[in-house]
């Protein structure tokens, strides 16, 4: 299956899903050629990241397996940017992070007096 859009990559840590032998690229995963599925099926989990968060439809590519053969699907992803985070843990870093405030509080209140 091929991993589209191309905004979106698969990690490489594996599948954590229920199909034996996956193998996963940034923009593949397969399984091994004359791999067969368990009666009912099986899953295939896989972490992504995206350089574009928001929600877009992830489209796979046909699989093959057993002579069975499964048509492309689709289905929405959503996606989102962890926040970041800021350490103020040095004296340096609170201080410069107090400054900023201060220089903040005093443009705010200079733009008041002006108006």
């Amino acid at each position: 299956m091929t991993v589209t859009p191309t905004s979106i990559t698969a990690t490489t840590s594996g599948n954590s899903g229920t199909c034996v032998g996956v193998t996963v690229t940034a923009t593949l995963i397969t399984l091994p050629a004359g791999s067969t599925l368990l009666p009912g099926g099986c899953t295939i989990v896989v972490g992504v990241t995206t350089s574009t968060p928001g929600t877009t439809t992830n489209v796979t590519s046909a699989l093959s397996a057993g002579g069975y053969v499964v048509p492309a699907a689709s289905a929405p992803l959503a996606t989102s940017v962890p926040p970041v985070e800021v350490p103020i843990d040095s004296p340096l870093a609170l201080l410069l992070t107090a400054m900023l405030v201060a220089i903040a509080g005093a443009a705010c209140t200079r733009r008041r007096r002006a108006n």
